[in-house]
């Protein structure tokens, strides 16, 4: 079952934004915010997108479709992951894109050393 509330709530927490601040970096009011965390709505399409937008994620991700790699999932892999690969795709989250794709040379030539 998608779980919108928990993972915009894990994104936001992974930002280090509170409710007030992912609001007005998106331009919603906090009640929006607020609602969805609680399961009391939903985001509209273009909300989705903005979201996805903000957090350099893809929509399919927002709804716990595919993995941070793009790949397909099941609601519950990311959960079974051990927490360290946890922490280390919620830091890889904040970085930049050029953070990320040094991080993704410096994996490469370390796995082709083996």
């Amino acid at each position: 079952m998608i779980d919108f509330a928990k993972t915009i709530k894990d994104l936001r927490h992974s930002f280090d934004l509170t409710q007030k601040e992912l609001a007005e970096k998106l331009g919603f009011s906090t009640h929006i915010i607020c609602n969805w965390e609680s399961k009391r709505s939903n985001p509209s399409i273009d909300d989705l997108v903005k979201v996805a937008d903000f957090f350099q994620v893809s929509v399919d991700y927002l709804l716990e479709r595919e993995d941070d790699f793009g790949n397909k999932i099941c609601a519950t892999s990311f959960q079974q992951l051990p927490a360290e690969e946890i922490d280390v795709l919620t830091k890889y989250r904040k970085l930049t894109e050029f953070e990320r794709k040094a991080i993704i040379m410096q994996l490469t030539a370390l796995s082709d050393k083996k």
